[in-house]
């Protein structure tokens, strides 16, 4: 298992530097920081959270006074759907492993506990049809995720190649938002599925004077990226969403940007800004073949 869990982790890591597995492996957000510590001790290093380097590791979760009970048994859970997963193909293991599958019940947790640690195990595999299909089971409760595995969620759909699963868990979810990042991360998967009005509409409903500002240079970084810029420049916009745009592309060096620009204000019938901006540019290049 520590050889998988490493290989995951190195895998995720490598997609971006900004990406750590930490924030996308669903087991790093089940198990508690004290039990990671824990094992970490017995195992000699910290820098893996799991799997537990050892059976009487795991079991000593249950003397942390600090970790309650449903957390454990679903830790337990975690490993044992890992163990099935291992000896799934040796024959002589079937009873032993049909016990282990039904460990969840012995404990009497809730059908939407035990559910949500499947698809955990499921999106931390990969499995990515069979985790969205778990987490959008109507026994799933809502409130038995929260918000920072909401956002490891998306996460670990989006980072990982699977927009359309994000994008679907996110609006038949519909993930509480109450941070800035989650509502970057939501206007990321919009970006993502090329849905720039949506992206643009979903800022309007959650932007306030404080990230008013920082809302629309994520929605213009992504459609830059995703080079979804002129889809951008077609939609009406405010004054002040006009404002933004128009800042961001005077203060970048792409040269598609700011033709993009000089457009933009031809098809707004903004003729004096648009003489105007060409006259810059014109100097600008200018300045740069005399260097």
């Amino acid at each position: 298992m520590e050889l998988f869990y490493r290989s995951r982790k190195r895998e995720i890591e490598a997609l971006s530097s900004s990406i750590r597995a930490q924030e996308v492996l669903l087991i790093e957000q089940l198990v508690p920081k004290s039990v990671g510590d824990l094992w970490g001790e017995e195992r000699g290093s910290n820098e893996l959270t799991y799997p537990p380097p050892s059976l009487y590791a795991l079991l000593s979760t249950y003397l942390r006074p600090d970790v309650d009970d449903v957390t454990k048994h679903r830790i337990v859970q975690y490993v044992f759907m890992d163990l099935t997963w291992i000896y799934e193909q040796h024959e002589h293991f079937g009873n032993v492993l049909q016990h282990l599958v039904t460990f969840p019940s012995t404990y009497s947790l809730k059908p939407s506990t035990i559910k949500v640690t499947q698809a955990f195990w499921h999106l931390d595999h990969q499995n990515f049809d069979d985790a969205l299909g778990v987490l959008l089971d109507p026994l799933v409760h809502s409130s038995d995720i929260t918000n920072v595995q909401q956002r490891a969620i998306l996460r670990a759909f989006l980072y990982q190649d699977q927009r359309r699963h994000a994008l679907k868990y996110a609006t038949l979810r519909h993930p509480v938002c109450p941070e800035l990042e989650d509502i970057q991360l939501h206007l990321t998967i919009l970006i993502a599925n090329n849905l720039i009005s949506d992206a643009l509409n979903y800022i309007r409903r959650n932007r306030n004077q404080k990230n008013s500002t920082e809302l629309m240079q994520h929605l213009m970084s992504g459609c830059h990226e995703m080079r979804k810029f002129s889809v951008l420049l077609t939609l009406p916009l405010t004054d002040e969403e006009e404002e933004h745009v128009t800042d961001y592309l005077k203060q970048s060096r792409s040269l598609d940007l700011q033709e993009a620009l000089l457009l933009f204000y031809i098809q707004r019938c903004k003729y004096p800004d648009a003489i105007a901006y060409s006259q810059r540019l014109n100097q600008v290049l200018l300045t740069e073949v005399t260097l």
